[in-house]
């Protein structure tokens, strides 16, 4: 009889991670995983700081204008960075360390390997190097957002970085608004060479800010991305976000190149949808879908003729983006497996500048139709488990929403320009960003209890497998003491939810 006592004590035993005090049921904290897989190991404080300073890092070498050569191979702080941190990134990934390989890392993987062979076939062995570091830059801007950005503190670090570099480069931008003078590359320019100075005439009256980048579409491009983020991550405290998110705008507007501003419009106009209507973002995506099929069907041009058309700022540039399309797609259907490599692209003898302004169709015209489609697969394998992601905290919500409308401008807008340089290490590294969401989803679904929703300075305890909600317990207090048990007679054992009493025979 003693041991059908203890057994029958032993299937009443609370769960682990659940303690009973006073013969009521309190949920221990769950240990958080950092937006990472179930089944993967919980980063340790170490980890956690090291990936923070690594980010940190990251992000400055973005952002140096420098140009070092060796062994006539330019070694920007970019490639120094991804040529030190891929491999161990990549042994990270494929060990498991950072959750389950997933099909945006396949497909991403196989969009990499498709550069090199296209570029191998249109060039042979002579550019080995050049093949090396074009993967190391794809990839490996891809891998430091997978690896390295694990969770919602992570993502949060990352854009709070990203708004002290804007700070940094404010009084150079206004400086360069008022004399054309790029104090940091004349700075960096005494020790390394730098990019030049590109003199666009002005718009609007005003100089078009280039800054720490090659041209002033990567610089505004590189912000825009900035504007939804900032919003959307703090905006619980509008005094906080909409000032961040305003200075973004105006990096961005500093431009005064089309691409980026429709970026940041794009973005702009999904936070009023969002602010409308309560995130109706189906609605959102059917409205598009009808309004390209009215312009297709009313309109003597193609969709995407008539978008970089009002896309731009002026009708001279947006002929150009227009003759781009149409003799570019006949340059990818003269070598639609492999490309044509880096040679030029056959066009009209009148269309003098070899200025390509469409990434997307870039990709299939240098590396082959194959290309485009492992990309456009990998982002929408990504996006597609990042929207499904279920059981998300508050918190992981914002960055969901705030990954996803910067992304949508960004995609948008890149039909319309090419990027390149540290700004496409930049768009692969976001991309990478973005899979913790959705490995947060397979956790919250596996049963791992998320963060508590937008109520703050409180937690809530769960009993254990049933999911009903104990008394809200403020941070930083001890819980109540529960009621003492009713007294039971001897033998009788009575759980503190009051199920029917279970005698022990």
């Amino acid at each position: 009889m003693r041991q059908q006592g203890r057994a029958q004590g032993a299937a009443s035993a609370p769960p682990a991670g659940v303690s009973r005090t006073g013969g009521a049921m309190r949920a221990a904290p769950a240990r958080r995983t950092g937006g990472a897989d179930a089944g993967a190991a919980t980063p340790s404080a170490a980890e956690t700081a090291g990936a923070a300073v690594l980010l940190a890092l990251f992000l400055a070498s973005l952002l140096i204008p420098a140009r070092i050569f060796v062994g006539g191979m330019l070694l920007s702080p970019d490639r120094i960075f991804l040529l030190l941190a891929f491999v161990p990134l990549f042994f990270r990934l494929v060990g498991g360390k950072v959750g389950p390989i997933r099909p945006v890392d396949i497909l991403i993987g196989l969009y990499c390997l498709w550069i090199a062979l296209a570029l191998f076939i249109a060039h042979g062995a002579e550019r080995v190097a050049f093949i090396g570091i074009t993967i190391v830059e794809l990839f490996g801007g891809y891998l430091v957002g997978r690896t390295l950005v694990l969770g919602e503190k992570d993502y949060r670090a990352f854009f709070r970085y990203f708004v002290y570099a804007m700070l940094f480069l404010l009084p150079f931008v206004l400086i360069e608004q008022m004399t054309r003078r790029l104090l940091i590359s004349e700075i960096i320019g005494a020790v390394f060479p730098t990019y030049p100075y590109v003199n666009f005439d002005q718009r609007i009256g005003l100089n078009r800010i280039q800054s720490v980048f090659e041209h002033p579409i990567l610089f505004g491009l590189f912000w825009s991305v900035g504007i939804a983020n900032l919003y959307f991550l703090s905006r619980d405290r509008l005094s906080k976000a909409l000032p961040q998110a305003g200075l973004a705008g105006f990096m961005t507007f500093m431009s005064l190149s089309s691409a980026p501003i429709l970026a940041g419009m794009l973005q702009f106009w999904m936070i009023v949808w969002e602010k409308v209507t309560g995130a109706k973002w189906k609605v959102l995506a059917g409205l598009g879908v009808l309004g390209y099929v009215v312009i297709d069907l009313l309109s003597n041009r193609s969709p995407v003729s008539v978008l970089i058309s009002y896309g731009t700022f002026n009708q001279g540039t947006a002929y150009n983006r227009v003759l781009i399309w149409r003799y570019g797609m006949q340059n990818v259907m003269g070598s639609p497996i492999f490309g044509i490599g880096l040679a030029d692209w056959v066009r009209p003898w009148w269309m003098r500048s070899g200025s390509f302004d469409n990434f997307w169709l870039l990709q299939a015209m240098r590396y082959g139709i194959p290309s485009f489609v492992l990309l456009a697969l990998g982002i929408a394998a990504s996006i597609w488990s990042i929207t499904r992601a279920q059981g998300l905290s508050f918190g992981q919500k914002q960055c969901r929403t705030a990954y996803m409308v910067a992304l949508t401008g960004l995609l948008f807008t890149l039909a319309t320009v090419h990027v390149w340089g540290s700004t496409s290490v930049f768009f692969m590294f976001y991309i990478g960003a973005g899979v913790w969401i959705a490995q947060a989803g397979d956790t919250a679904v596996a049963g791992e209890e998320p963060d508590p929703g937008p109520r703050r300075g409180t937690a809530r305890a769960r009993s254990a497998p049933t999911g009903r909600e104990t008394a809200a317990v403020p941070e930083g207090r001890a819980p109540a003491p529960a009621p003492a048990p009713e007294p039971a007679a001897p033998g009788r054992f009575r759980p503190a939810r009051r199920p029917p009493p279970t005698r022990i025979r």
